[in-house]
């Protein structure tokens, strides 16, 4: 088999749920016998770039001026947009044209045209519940582009069942043409010792078991506004022996750093950005506590990482997070404050029955069947049924 995958999303988020995505899915395929050649593409060519050098680079890189102008432009201009769209598809219809006989599998959302055999990935369809929640730009494209790609994809996959639920109820879909294929999770999330993880703690200035931890891009679908007042409903007490960190990058809701400054200045709420994935790891085992309190998600990694590194999760009932946890995560309705409150407080109490290695490895065994590996196989079958149509 050949494939054809593009790798632009390696360049601006590698450690959001679709750049891992596609770092997985590009270097689980690389090593697999069976595939007689993997070619990656961006916006300008196509042939396969090192994955290390792609994620290094774009970890600081600064959207470039001249793409934030050129967004400016498509939102402003109905005629720009247009243009800018006609365009597209012309550059990708002559860059994809040598490639025909290759399998091209879209991990982003919308199909670049091709014409050969095509799957598309489908992370959630969180733009058509929540379109306030992302930037008009984003909602705009895939609004205009998403029903030709469902329509012209030879299959579409899905990180959850409630998605693929979703996309067959909102459009149509046959089921067979939807299959759900769940993400994994890296073996370096795994629970680990106050002196193990010692060396992060000291440089955050933080205490092992002693704050609460939140993953996630600034932007409203993750709640952040919730789980902060939340925590600040919490007795002064607990807040002064536990901090809330904030890790992850900055979105579209600076807004809500402006307005936690006087918490910030207190240390009683840190935000220490983007972090290195290891560091990440050291922190989900030393974290008392993981708060992922999203009101929609296609999946929901930060429950697995949670899970894998036994650490307890307090996360959205009615969401890809319950499905994906269990019975093993906190469960509560993302919109209550004091239901978030009390889940936090009663959590706390049972911090022993948490520590214990009855839940070690409960959570640890759930998590294990969840592996990069069987999203490899699962898309290998998918890509030869789809080849011997």
């Amino acid at each position: 088999m050949r494939l054809l995958i593009p790798d632009e999303s390696l360049r601006s988020a590698p450690k959001s749920g679709i750049g891992r995505y596609t770092m997985e899915l590009i270097d689980g395929l690389r090593a697999r016998p069976d595939i007689a050649d993997l070619q990656t593409f961006r916006r300008g060519s196509v042939g396969y770039e090192p994955l290390g050098a792609l994620v290094r680079a774009s970890a600081t890189a600064m959207v470039p001026w001249s793409i934030r102008l050129r967004q400016q432009v498509l939102e402003r201009s109905k005629l720009a947009y247009r243009m800018h769209g006609s365009l597209r598809e012309r550059h990708y219809t002559r860059l994809l044209k040598p490639y025909g006989g290759y399998i091209y599998h879209e991990p982003h959302f919308i199909l670049r045209p091709f014409d050969g055999l095509k799957i598309a990935t489908i992370h959630d369809i969180s733009i058509m519940h929540y379109p306030e929640f992302h930037p008009k730009l984003r909602v705009r494209f895939i609004m205009d582009n998403i029903e030709a790609t469902l329509r012209d994809a030879d299959r579409v996959i899905v990180d959850s069942h409630i998605v693929r639920s979703e996309l067959m109820e909102n459009f149509g879909l046959p089921e067979d043409k939807v299959q759900t294929v769940p993400l994994g999770v890296d073996p370096g999330f795994r629970p680990r010792s106050g002196i193990e993880t010692q060396d992060v703690l000291k440089r955050y200035s933080l205490d092992y078991k002693q704050f609460f931890l939140v993953v996630g891009t600034l932007e409203p679908r993750k709640n952040l506004k919730r789980a902060i007042a939340a925590y600040c409903r919490l007795p002064g007490s607990v807040q002064d022996r536990m901090p809330l960190v904030l890790t992850g990058k900055r979105g579209w809701d600076d807004a809500l750093l402006e307005a936690i400054d006087s918490l910030i200045a207190r240390g009683r709420i840190r935000f220490l950005g983007y972090l290195a994935e290891t560091d990440l790891q050291d922190l989900y085992s030393a974290a008392g506590m993981v708060l992922f309190l999203s009101v929609y998600e296609g999946f929901g990694l930060p429950v697995l990482e949670s899970l894998a590194s036994a650490t307890p999760i307090i996360t959205s009932k009615g969401t890809a997070m319950e499905e994906i946890a269990g019975s093993l995560a906190v469960l509560v309705n993302p919109y209550d404050v004091d239901e978030i409150t009390d889940a936090i407080l009663e959590t706390l109490d049972r911090q022993n029955d948490y520590a214990g290695d009855e839940f070690t490895d409960s959570a640890r065994r759930h998590a294990s069947g969840f592996r990069w590996e069987f999203l490899i196989e699962n898309m290998l079958s998918i890509y030869r049924s789809v080849s011997a149509v």
